[in-house]
This record gives structure tokens, C-alpha cells and sequence, in this order.
């Protein structure tokens, strides 16, 4: 059962929101089954999941050994296994950050399973690295990271102008990094070796704001820019434990849109990872499982029969096949748990199945094979 502790995320939900669907408008909309429903009513589109896995899983095909190499060196090379037909199904990603409860790390089925999230899980699902040392953030003072900072602001830095909604007319600048065409066919392009540093400051930067940690606008959050410092020592760092603090921030903001007014227009944060595991615990059987990292066997084709095969009829809601309480690492239950075979069964011995010794070459109860009650017999092989 998740618990009730302070909320860290703001005043507008609580822990009974994502327990009690009659605590809110937006869990009696989750009760009703009528979450997609009511979001295509409303907004007429799908979700707002800004969440290009199929651009970063094409860009990544262009990588020749070099940059593979340098991608490995990374601790990122899991994440060019990701199928090249693979896109986020909106509905499918808008509805699960309505089952997810932030403040307590917990996935909350229909059923009513819940299941703990935690940075092993995206270790697990995106095969990212999982290193001790954690990722610096804008409240970071180094400074010889600043300096870093403001070079890579000076080089793939665009100015954004806002007006503030408080004092008119006062005009706020801030420098952004959004992913554009140009760095695209940058990082798709030719790379010297003494360009290594470049190279994996830039697909940091693609791996992060493509895949790992979107937001819902095309700009990489300001608050992660200090973490592209860390490319060249990138294994080091716990990027499973930042990708599911920024998911849950999102979901958190989402929520508080949500359980207000039933409805919200869409989500940030690592999508994806939300779906592997949810489609990991359908009850039915596994797909490839013991494969790392779990985002590489789940291609469009089979994405597409499991959510079909677990959505409700008449343009419902998901939950249709219920969950399995699995985990990483152990046997899937719906598995066959059969040994290799008996512990006699040696290198270097042959089986026989014998029956009863025969008479004269005949078998005197004329039966046809082995009795029921026989057992192998080891013959040594020649």
C-alpha cells in the first residue's frame, strides 16, 4: 500500500488521489475507464508526448565503429539496440502516467497490484549506466562545470525571449539548447577522432533530451545542461536514478493538471521506460525475457498486439489482461521451469529407455515399447 508522507510536488494532490477515485474529478474519470476517452474529447489530439525515440533510433543507424566505440565507452550503447520501427503509442504512454503515483515511487495497476519503481528497473529496461556518482543539476557550484556550462551555451546556445505574465512589458532572455536539424546532421556526420569529446557531448545531449529526459518542448530542461559535462566520464554517473527523478516530476506536474480536471494535455519524462515495464507485467507470456536491456525486444509489432490485446473494447481504457507481480533477474512465472535434466545425465553418457528383458527375443506380455515404470539406463558412449 503506498503511504502517505509529505508532498514535495505541491499542495494541489495528495496520496489518496491515486487510491481513491472518488477523492477527485480526475480518479473519477480513471474509474469511469474513459481517461483516453475524455482526453481526445477535450483537446481533439493525441497526447502531448514529446518523446522522438524513432528520430534518436534512426540517427543512431548512421553510427559507423567509431562512434558505436565511443557510444559503449559511455555506458549508452543499450540504447542503440532500440528497434528502428519503435514510436511512443500516445494513448498507451497519457494513460500510464495516470496509474503512476509520484510521491511514493509507485505503479498502481487496475487491478490493483502495485509495484515499487525504482533506478534498477531503468537500468534494466534502458540498459543505461547505474555508476555511484550522481548527476550534477543546475544547482551545481563547481566551478570549473560552469565554465563548461557557458562554452557549451556559447556553441549550441539560442536565445528565447519571454514576457512576464506578472509586470507587463518586462522581457525576460534565457539561452536554450533545443534539438534542431543542423545538430542533427552534425552528429549524423563525419567524426575525426580528436573530436571524441564533441562527438559524446552532443549524443549525450540527443540521448537526454530525445529519450531519457524530454520535456514537452523541443529544449533540452535548463536544469540538465550542467549534466553534459559529464560525457567523457559518463559511466560513472547514476543517470537511471535522474531518469526516474525527472520522471516523476513530470508526472507530478501532470497530475496536478489531471486530478483537478480530469484531463491533461500530455507529459515529459522518460515515457518509454513506463511502457516496457508496464507491458513486462501483462498477464500472459513473457516476451524474450532475460533479455538486457528490455527495451530491444519490444519492436512495433509486438508493442502493437500487447496493448491491443490488453485495451478494453470500444475505445476503452488498457488493464483488460491484469498484471503479474515479476521482477528483473528471476523466472518469469508464466516461464517453463524445467532443469536442463536430471543431475545423471553427464557429458559422455547416452540414455536408454529399456523395458522388461525379453525371452527368446520376445517379450512373453506382448507389450509394444517401455513400461510406465521404467527408467534410464547409462551407457557408456564409445
Amino acid at each position: 500500500m503506498a503511504k502517505n508522507r509529505e508532498n514535495p510536488l505541491g499542495k494541489a494532490i495528495r496520496s489518496e488521489h491515486f487510491l481513491d477515485d472518488s477523492s477527485s474529478v480526475g480518479g473519477q474519470v480513471k474509474g469511469m475507464g474513459e481517461v483516453i476517452k475524455k482526453q481526445g474529447e477535450v483537446f481533439g489530439r493525441p497526447p502531448n508526448m514529446n518523446f522522438r525515440i524513432e528520430t534518436f533510433s534512426r540517427i543512431c543507424l548512421t553510427f559507423d565503429d567509431r562512434r558505436t566505440r565511443w557510444d559503449n565507452e559511455m555506458g549508452l550503447g543499450g540504447l542503440l539496440t532500440v528497434p528502428t520501427d519503435i514510436h511512443l503509442p500516445r494513448q498507451l504512454g497519457y494513460w500510464l502516467m495516470t496509474r503512476i503515483d509520484p510521491l511514493n515511487k509507485v505503479f498502481i495497476a487496475p487491478d490493483g497490484k502495485q509495484f515499487r519503481l525504482s533506478a534498477n528497473q531503468v537500468h534494466w529496461v534502458l540498459g543505461i549506466p547505474n555508476g555511484g556518482l550522481t548527476v550534477p543539476t543546475g544547482k551545481s557550484k563547481f566551478s570549473l562545470m560552469h565554465e563548461k556550462v557557458i562554452r557549451i551555451q556559447e556553441k549550441y546556445g539560442v536565445p528565447t525571449r519571454t514576457r512576464s505574465k506578472k509586470d507587463s512589458g518586462v522581457v525576460y532572455t534565457s539561452i536554450g539548447i533545443p534539438v534542431n536539424g543542423k545538430m542533427m546532421e552534425r552528429v549524423e556526420g563525419k567524426w575525426e577522432a580528436h573530436e571524441e569529446e564533441e562527438f559524446k557531448t552532443l549524443f549525450l545531449f540527443l540521448s537526454l533530451e530525445m529519450v531519457l529526459c524530454p520535456t514537452q518542448s523541443p529544449r533540452l530542461a535548463c536544469d540538465l545542461l550542467h549534466a553534459l559535462t559529464c560525457a567523457m566520464n559518463d559511466g560513472s554517473y547514476n543517470w537511471c536514478e535522474l531518469v526516474l527523478k525527472k520522471l516523476m516530476e513530470s508526472v507530478g506536474s501532470f497530475a496536478r493538471r489531471f486530478y483537478s480536471t480530469g484531463v491533461a494535455g500530455g507529459c515529459g519524462g522518460c515515457t518509454i521506460f513506463a511502457v516496457v515495464f508496464y507491458l513486462d507485467r501483462l498477464n500472459w507470456f513473457p516476451v524474450q525475457w532475460g533479455e538486457f536491456p528490455r527495451i530491444k525486444v519490444w519492436d512495433m509489432n509486438k508493442l502493437s498486439i500487447a496493448f491491443k490485446q490488453d485495451r478494453i473494447a470500444s475505445g476503452g481504457d488498457y488493464g483488460k489482461l491484469g498484471s503479474l507481480d515479476v521482477a528483473y533477474g528471476e523466472i518469469h512465472p508464466k516461464e517453463a521451469r524445467d532443469s536442463d535434466g536430471p543431475s545423471s545425465m553427464t557429458k559422455g553418457v547416452a540414455h536408454q529407455f529399456v523395458g522388461q528383458p525379453l525371452e527368446n527375443g520376445h517379450n512373453p506380455n506382448k507389450r509394444r515399447g517401455a513400461p510406465k515404470c521404467s527408467f534410464p539406463h547409462q551407457v557408456k558412449m564409445p
